[in-house]
């Protein structure tokens, strides 16, 4: 075993941490088990996975996007195993953070084209993985302070399932559109002004994204005050 290898494709596994850490910030509330136990547990299957994961891309040399793209979706069972929740918000707020966890990947592709224009995302650098792991820690810190006074408030008052599970739809064309724009040659974001507008894009994309969210949660309270403003009503009318 190549075992610089395998550490050079390790730290992209890593991800996984600070978007397992944002995912339990809306739904402190409704956790099953402690805030240690839930750690203990999230921790024996996402370590495993990244070391094995690691160990697999370096030696199949294949991308890693074929591995945690299916690991994301099945761990989504054991993250809805550790919630009281009921499956529309569990799932709204598992898919909301994983698309916005997939931009630093984004616009890691941007900055290692830059210092390997002749690479692709398939020979994604270490520099560049560490720069999504900054990005991506520095995305969970940034998020915790809304997702624990804004969204949770929503997920405490919010019952409606068909608006929940609008969220998620929301959330997953997004996360589609950065799948579908990952540059497997960087040549293609290098190519006239493409190296510029590739970064500029997903940053509009990630503000639009912010942006909806915004107006979903100034709607959502709209909503809940509105239904509290008749449930008054109609206390006063009996």
């Amino acid at each position: 075993m190549d075992t610089e290898k395998w550490l050079s494709v390790l730290p992209q596994f890593l991800v996984l941490i600070p978007t397992a850490v944002s995912c339990y910030y809306p739904v402190k509330k409704h956790m099953k088990y402690s805030v240690g136990k839930t750690a203990l547990l999230c921790s024996s299957v996402i370590i495993p996975f990244a070391v094995f994961g690691s160990l697999a891309v370096s030696v199949l040399k294949i991308g890693a996007g074929l591995i945690l793209l299916p690991f994301i979706a099945a761990a989504f069972f054991l993250y809805r195993k550790t919630l009281n929740t009921d499956l529309p918000r569990s799932l709204s707020v598992y898919m909301g953070v994983c698309t916005a966890q997939s931009f630093p990947a984004q616009f890691a592709y941007a900055f290692d084209a830059f210092i390997n224009p002749t690479s692709g995302a398939l020979d994604f650098s270490l520099e560049a993985q560490f720069f999504q792991l900054g990005l991506s820690c520095f995305l969970s810190v940034t998020a915790y302070y809304p997702s624990r006074k804004y969204a949770a408030k929503m997920i405490d008052r919010m019952n409606s399932a068909k608006i929940w599970y609008s969220t998620c739809a929301l959330s997953f064309i997004f996360l589609f559109a950065n799948i579908m724009a990952t540059p497997f040659s960087y040549r293609t974001i290098l190519a006239g002004r493409m190296y510029y507008l590739f970064p500029l894009f997903e940053f509009f994309m990630l503000a639009v994204l912010m942006i909806i969210y915004v107006f979903f949660y100034q709607a959502a309270v709209i909503i809940l005050e509105r239904a509290e403003l008749d449930k008054r009503s109609q206390l006063l009318e009996m």
